[in-house]
């Protein structure tokens, strides 16, 4: 029995060993493993979306005077009234005031000391239509009828049509805002991997404006050239990102 046991002791020793070695194989298994950590990637983006305009806006105004308020105020009267019964005329005009004002001209009474006060009236408007080709129409029908001053026209687009150019602005930006991040990530060894948050910075609308001309004393009728309307958006995103190292 005694000369077994030096066997015994030499199989011992060779699992302790062989419990050894693979432990030391698992540690350097875990250190070579690839780890993933996660970055982000913040950009804005912004688009632009172009249409032709399906609205015309005029803004004009009627301004009378008189030697006091009260008469300034009749005749200003008198003639919005006979402003709106003849604008009435052309299909589809939506009249809305915009300004209200009677008040004594004391550039009139600095110039002249001694004259007599003058009051000055004025009511401003704008008028909405939805045919485009109109606005030289009504610029004409306002001057023969008691429009005195013709401020600018600008041709817009309609709430409901805005909403739609909105949309596609909104998805020019994001598809600008992720590309932009594909390239910064590409430059730094990252793969985008999803989107954390997603903000609407900003939201415009530029329509476009024309400064109009009263028709010429010959009788030739006001004619207005029209052009596109902008829809702007601009979107901050943050992406999430990979490394792999």
């Amino acid at each position: 029995m005694r000369r077994s046991l030096p066997l015994i002791a030499v199989i011992a020793t060779l699992v302790l060993l062989s419990g050894c070695t693979g432990a030391l194989g698992a540690g350097d298994s875990s250190s070579t493993a690839p780890t993933t950590t996660n970055r982000t990637v913040e950009v804005a983006g912004s688009g632009a979306v172009d249409a032709q305009p399906n609205q015309a806006v005029v803004r004009l105004g009627v301004r009378t005077s008189g030697s006091d308020a009260a008469t300034a105020r009749q005749r200003l009267a008198e003639n919005v009234t006979q402003l709106r019964d003849a604008l009435s005329e052309i299909e589809g005009a939506q009249v809305t005031t915009s300004g209200y004002d009677i008040g004594q001209d004391h550039r009139r009474s600095r110039e002249n000391p001694d004259a007599e006060p003058t009051y000055v009236a004025r009511q401003t408007f704008e008028v909405t239509i939805n045919d485009t080709d109109n606005a030289g129409t009504v610029i004409d029908t306002a001057v023969q009828n008691g429009a005195n001053d013709v401020d600018d026209v600008r041709f817009t687009i309609s709430g409901e049509r805005r909403d739609e150019l909105e949309e596609q602005a909104l998805q020019n930006a994001v598809d600008r805002a992720r590309t932009k991040a594909d390239t910064i990530a590409d430059r730094a060894n990252l793969t985008v991997t999803g989107v954390r948050t997603v903000t609407t910075v900003e939201r415009g609308y530029r329509p476009y404006e024309a400064q109009a001309t009263a028709a010429a004393g010959d009788g030739g009728s006001t004619t207005i050239e029209s052009g596109p309307v902008t829809v702007t958006a601009q979107v901050q995103v943050t992406y999430e990102a990979e490394e792999t190292s």
